[in-house]
């Protein structure tokens, strides 16, 4: 028996075994993505305010794909002449969808991307619905992402899982 081809053997199986847990099993314990957004602490009413939402995860299976801008009514004292805003839809997509055992990206690594949204509060401010003030709320960002591996996985099975997380804001508004 040859030392040299046996020792090739045994680590090209190490490797193939290695490569095989990386792509099949660390995927199991993948973490849930986390969400931040820079909201601005002041803005002027006579402008739009953009806020970059940013993904954080340990794969590139995740989309935003949903995001709401809700006023807190009685937190806030940003009230224009005809009440304040409602909720304000700025950013609506389909949500992405994970199908069967290649639907995915199996690398595990670190992986983040940044999304702009524009928060029309010129018109807001415009159609009376906001004035000078606090404008306290919440950010609700929905994500679609891909949560590593389950038990039962079925070729045509859409396995994306949703969730929504909440950025709370406080913005100081000054008169434009």
């Amino acid at each position: 028996m040859d030392w040299s081809s046996v020792r090739t053997r045994q680590i090209l199986v190490g490797l193939a075994v290695a490569i095989f847990a990386y792509l099949f099993f660390v995927p199991w314990v993948w973490p849930t993505p986390e969400v931040t957004a820079q909201i601005p602490d002041r803005a002027t009413l006579g402008q739009d305010i953009e806020i970059p939402i940013s993904v954080f995860a340990w794969h590139s299976n995740v989309d935003v794909y949903q995001v709401r801008f809700y006023v807190d009514y009685y937190a806030s004292t940003a009230k224009g002449e005809e009440g304040i805003t409602y909720p304000i839809m700025v950013l609506q997509r389909p949500p992405r969808q994970f199908r069967g055992v290649w639907g995915f990206n199996h690398l595990t690594r670190p992986w983040s991307d940044t999304v702009t949204v524009t928060v029309p509060l010129k018109k807001t401010a415009e159609d009376k619905l906001l004035g000078p003030g606090l404008l306290s709320g919440k950010l609700d960002v929905s994500i679609s992402y891909h949560p590593g591996r389950t038990a039962h996985e079925l070729p045509t099975e859409d396995l994306a899982r949703q969730s929504t997380i909440s950025v709370p804001f406080a913005i100081t508004l000054s008169g434009p």
